[in-house]
């Protein structure tokens, strides 16, 4: 998994730490809402000419939506920590420990890992924290997929929207940084 750096192409959206808003604290007491995580999409780049071929080379990676809301903290500022309960994560995918934001403005986020032909099959256990500390009750999250062969027409093929909302999240992430 990379994290934010430069806005190449074939860049992917990490997580950074959660930072908590002191002037929030004690004044916003309503934890976030944390409703049933969805996977929207589970998509496959294949670098080599199966889906498309370009320079970012075989990455899986999982959109999940449905995610926090909360009273006083934007979407895409909620942090949240992940624990894997079930399963095993795909090789070179590593979640990050702590609380980190990694949402983008819609509120979404992805997990991306190299390599696009090993099946999916794992359940994340999901925190949100808000901007003053507060946290959501935990849900989980199955995020599975098998694979199948490259073909055309493959239901879970690496689209070109996916990529630039990965991309657009890239350039955020790292105006976010820039200001901090």
């Amino acid at each position: 998994m990379a994290t934010p750096g430069r806005a190449d192409a074939c860049s992917r959206i990490g997580p950074v730490p959660h930072v908590i808003d002191d002037a929030l604290v004690g004044v916003d007491r309503t934890p976030p809402t944390l409703p049933k995580p969805v996977v929207a999409q589970v998509s496959r780049h294949d670098g080599t000419g199966c889906t498309s071929s370009d320079s970012c080379g075989d990455f899986s990676a999982a959109n999940i939506t449905n995610l926090a809301t909360d009273d006083m903290t934007v979407a895409n500022r909620m942090g949240y920590r992940f624990a894997v309960v079930a399963g095993t994560l795909p090789a070179g995918l590593d979640l990050p420990t702590g609380v980190v934001d990694w949402t983008l403005p819609d509120g979404s986020l992805w997990l991306n890992w190299p390599g696009d032909g090993d099946d999916v099959d794992f359940t994340l256990e999901l925190v949100a924290v808000d901007a003053a500390g507060n946290e959501s009750s935990p849900q989980t999250v199955r995020v599975y997929d098998d694979t199948g062969a490259c073909s055309i027409g493959r239901r879970n093929g690496f689209n070109g929207a996916a990529l630039a909302i990965i991309v657009f999240a890239l350039a955020i992430a790292k105006r976010r940084r820039r200001a901090s």
